[in-house]
């Protein structure tokens, strides 16, 4: 069955940047409130629509319908564990430092702060469609950064679903965009000099060639979470 179709082009790629590039700034010195509570809404309408959400998981990846659902409310659990976390350490929170400890008798401590890098990149796997994507999107948007999301080529729809949430939700324009496609598409992306963070979840060989493409832009920020072929 046809599940429904989906249209992209490479000049949304440049124009996802753009509109995340202009929405930099401001997203970033807004008030840790207004981020929260977006996020919070975010949440709603993702609990909202958590039953079509599950089932085109379901649809598009092969998962049984009760692990789709406990994919779903794992992304609610999560939210709430981000917020939580950073509530807890606020903006800037002292920390032991074992090393200046050993050779400073006067409880020397470092600083530890949550702070905005610009525009982030997510290229989320299909397995876990919703819960690789939004265990990045989360923190990234609490942080105060603006961000492109390219779901994988293999559940698409699950990639709209969540970003109409995020549109019900009421985020600034270019804050959160969406950006379909495949392999070149994400290697697009990624290859862009305005982006300053990547998430990539998937294969080890492309996470090797983005680390190749980011020579030239060695103050991006690369995080990476490859898969493996074995049986267990």
């Amino acid at each position: 069955d046809v599940i429904g179709k989906i249209q992209c082009s490479y000049s949304s790629a440049d124009e996802a940047v753009a509109a995340a590039l202009k929405a930099r700034d401001a997203w970033a010195i807004s008030p840790w409130e207004k981020r929260k509570q977006l996020v919070l809404d975010f949440k709603e309408k993702i609990s909202a629509n958590s039953a079509a959400i599950s089932e085109l998981i379901s649809r598009e990846v092969g998962k049984p319908r009760w692990e789709s659902i406990l994919e779903v409310n794992s992304i609610l659990a999560r939210i709430d564990i981000c917020i939580e976390e950073i509530e807890m350490r606020g903006s800037e929170f002292q920390i032991e430092n074992p090393i200046l400890e050993r050779g400073n008798k006067n409880n020397s401590l470092g600083f530890c702060r949550v702070k905005p890098r610009g525009v982030a990149l997510v290229l989320s796997h299909f397995n876990s469609p919703a819960e690789n994507a939004m265990s990045y999107i989360v923190p990234a948007l609490l942080s105060g950064n603006s961000l492109i999301y390219k779901p994988s080529k293999k559940a698409p729809g699950v990639g709209q679903l969540l970003t109409d949430c995020a549109d019900l939700a009421g985020f600034p324009a270019g804050v959160f965009n969406m950006v379909q496609g495949g392999r070149e598409m994400a290697k697009r992306l990624a290859q862009h000099s305005d982006i300053d963070t990547i998430f990539f979840a998937g294969d080890f060989e492309f996470a090797k060639q983005i680390r190749r493409d980011s020579m030239e832009h060695n103050e991006k920020l690369l995080a990476f979470e490859t898969g493996g072929k074995n049986p267990a």
